[in-house]
């Protein structure tokens, strides 16, 4: 029966020990190894060229004055400043921390530090920027016929909301 119970409390200790809450220098040695202030650098950087491809796609080829362009110029790079400062790596460290905390064990972040320090890993962090790039690219492409699709539904929802307040109640 003793034996049991050395065997039992082995168990638990091994899991406990392999369940362990990351270490935060190890947590910020993933992210440095990930280059996640980078990712998020380029993702801001294609965020801008939504936002400047929305904008042109809203004018439906309407050519704007020089005044209008300045406003709409003024206003993407005053929202891009508020994203910017929102989204800053250095303000967003300690909440990827806290979330890789909880989701991962430091059995699981050792792991991934061996993997994103071996050269299939640096590998695959030097092509997630075009990856990245690749992928909004492809998205915006696909959004472009459906923010259409949705604007077209609008109106006809409107329309239709309009006929309603000309039809007397009964």
């Amino acid at each position: 029966m003793k034996y049991l119970a050395v065997l039992f409390s082995a168990f638990i200790f091994c899991n406990a020990a392999s369940a362990a809450t990351p270490s935060q220098a190890s947590i910020e040695r993933l992210l440095t190894d990930t280059q996640a202030d980078k990712v998020l650098a380029s993702i801001q950087q294609q965020i801008n060229g939504m936002m400047q491809n929305t904008m042109q796609q809203a004018l439906q080829g309407q050519p704007v004055s020089p005044e209008q362009q300045k406003i709409l110029d003024d206003f993407r790079q005053k929202s891009m400043a508020a994203f910017s400062e929102q989204m800053d790596f250095d303000k967003l460290k300690s909440t990827y921390i806290q979330i890789y905390s909880e989701s991962f064990s430091q059995a699981e972040i050792d792991q991934l530090i061996a993997f994103y320090e071996s050269p299939t890993g640096k590998m695959f962090v030097a092509k997630m920027p075009l990856v990245m790039q690749k992928s909004m690219s492809l998205m915006q492409q696909k959004m472009g016929p459906l923010m259409q699709q949705i604007q077209q539904d609008a109106k006809e929802m409107k329309e239709q909301l309009d006929a309603l307040k000309q039809t007397p109640p009964k």
